[in-house]
């Protein structure tokens, strides 16, 4: 088995895919998590030692050990973290559901895929993508780095997903569409027509409701 750590001891359904992988094959020995805030916690998660915080990488940071990075607050968020591990050189693992069929898809490093997810042919998942349960991603979508796609999203043929946009729960993007770098797509939106860099839209149609500077 190889060795884990787990950086974010926030969301817990990561240790729920882990045991899931493992029923299958057994792949993940996780040694614990890395934390910046404890998050209420005291020294454990989920049944796993809290190890410490960044300061402490070096320590674990070892040929046989794996990271995955379990920050999905915010992208940029997510982004920072997933910068500092890069800096450090760190192994990382990839999770996927074992339910899932990735055939005829290309996906990166340290990417999170949630059980009930349908991916279609000539899809090109870029590193760092965390995706929850139950989404559906068509054919020849691409999704950059750092992207999040909240539970039951859809998105059709042909969508484009730049760098670390945001999708929330359930909403639909129509097919043939560019979601702009760092944009957030609210819970249950209609996306019909192209969303710019940074927006923010949310509604059936959706619209941007970003405040104006």
């Amino acid at each position: 088995m190889k060795n884990l750590i787990i950086f974010g001891a926030s969301y817990p359904d990561i240790i729920k895919l882990i045991h899931s992988i493992n029923r299958v094959k057994e792949t993940w020995n996780v040694i614990g998590f890395l934390d910046d805030v404890k998050y209420g916690c005291d020294n454990d998660f989920m049944g796993y030692p809290i190890l410490g915080d960044r300061k402490d990488i070096a320590k674990y940071n070892k040929s046989s050990t794996y990271f995955v990075n379990n920050v999905f607050q915010t992208t940029k968020g997510r982004a920072k973290i997933s910068l500092m591990l890069e800096g450090e050189n760190v192994r990382f693992a990839t999770l996927i559901s074992p339910d899932i069929n990735c055939e005829f898809a290309e996906i990166g490093k340290d990417v999170v895929i949630m059980p009930g997810v349908k991916i279609g042919s000539r899809v090109l998942i870029e590193d760092h993508v965390g995706i929850r349960i139950n989404c559906i991603i068509n054919h020849d979508n691409k999704l950059g780095r750092n992207v999040f796609v909240g539970p039951g999203a859809v998105t059709c043929g042909y969508v484009n997903i730049m760098e670390g946009a945001y999708i929330g729960a359930g909403a639909v993007v129509k097919e043939r569409l560019t979601i702009g770098k760092w944009a957030v797509i609210g819970s249950g939106a209609s996306v019909i027509k192209e969303v710019a860099n940074d927006d923010v839209v949310a509604g059936n149609p959706a619209i941007s409701i970003r405040k104006k500077p």
